[in-house]
């Protein structure tokens, strides 16, 4: 018995080997002349698109289960269409951030437009709509999650939910604002209220991270707020788990914490807050990994991904944040008296023009 179940442990090391070497060969020659520090951007959408997690036959396997049902709650597509982590509790922490929760003086939540970077299946402005009645745009590179998002939402059970939630197809970095916002001709876009960008930040190029923030920072109104969860670069990394990050994770360069905030300062925003969440995130990639080891209807390179997002917190190298950063407004710290001068005459009291 001890031969045989030494022989069992060689052939899963052996297969576990090979699903690696697998997952890796698929990308491998595309990574071959992009180093870690390369500010050349790279082509998202394939790398992105090649990821095991992506593999979209789980998706649509789980919803023709249940197509005949006449409509869909959130619940019903929650184990394909959530792509971050702790479920709900993450969203709500997020809308907290935000100031989702808050009430006017009439003691109604304001109507919010936000904007989803990465937004994959639609699942996070669903939830948002949901519970805090707010109107989300999902911005997603890859067109068959941007159908797959657009159709879990027309079914959905909640009328406002169907007309305050969109998917579109487009690289945000290059889209216009008005396909984002898409509002009548006639209606001036002031910006959106908030910015949401979940585990998406580490598929961008360093220049392209860089482009990232300013972006956000154009697409949001004066004292608007984004809210990043995400992988940083902890503490110093071996060649292997550089590796995996780019061939597994489609990760060609991970930021750090002075990454992360001296970007956001550059492109002019403020108020960081930085929440370490490493701790409490480890636990959860590695019993996500340990519960799908067990399924039997199982993909192995899925299983590879799982088990290597996992590795890599419980090393403590790759690290997981929580990041939100504001833009100012222009008026903030001025008097009233400096207020009403720059909007009667255009200049302010030192003589510079505000426009």
């Amino acid at each position: 018995m001890a031969t045989l179940s030494k022989s069992k442990r060689a052939a899963q090391a052996l297969a576990e080997r090979k699903a690696i070497a697998l997952a890796q060969s698929q990308m491998k020659s595309k990574w071959d002349d992009h180093d870690d520090d390369d500010e050349t951007p790279v082509d998202r959408n394939f790398f992105i698109s090649e990821m095991a997690l992506y593999d979209l036959d789980r998706v649509e396997s789980a919803l023709k289960v249940i197509e005949d049902k006449l409509e869909w709650t959130l619940s019903d597509t929650s184990s394909v269409d959530c792509m971050h982590y702790d479920g709900d509790a993450a969203l709500d922490h997020c809308a907290f951030m935000l100031g989702l929760d808050e009430k006017d003086e009439k003691g109604k939540i304001p109507f919010r437009r936000i904007l989803d970077i990465g937004s994959g299946f639609s699942s996070t402005g669903r939830y948002l709509a949901s519970k805090y009645r707010a109107d989300v745009t999902g911005v997603e590179l890859q067109r068959r999650h941007h159908e797959l998002a657009e159709l879990i939402t027309a079914r959905n059970e909640d009328a406002w939910v169907r007309e305050h939630v969109r998917s579109v197809n487009a690289d945000v970095l290059k889209v216009e604002a008005r396909e984002l916002h898409q509002l009548p001709e006639d209606i001036e876009f002031e910006g959106f209220d908030h910015i949401v960008c979940l585990l998406c930040v580490m598929h961008f190029s360093k220049a392209d991270r860089i482009n990232l923030f300013k972006r956000a920072y154009e697409l949001l109104k004066p004292a608007g707020s984004m809210y990043i969860e995400d992988f940083y670069h902890r503490k110093p990394m071996t060649k292997d788990e550089r590796t995996k990050l780019r061939e597994i994770v489609s990760c060609s360069y991970l930021p750090n914490a002075i990454d992360y905030v001296e970007g956001a300062e550059d492109a002019e925003f403020d108020d960081a807050l930085w929440e370490d969440v490493t701790m409490f995130w480890a636990p959860i990639v590695k019993q996500r990994a340990e519960e799908y080891r067990m399924k039997k209807d199982k993909k192995k390179e899925l299983e590879v991904f799982y088990d290597t997002v996992a590795d890599l917190f419980e090393a403590g190298n790759v690290g997981g944040v929580r990041l939100t950063i504001r833009k100012p407004h222009p008026n903030e710290g001025k008097t009233a008296e400096e207020i009403q001068f720059e909007e009667k005459f255009g200049v302010t009291l030192k003589g510079r023009p505000t426009r």
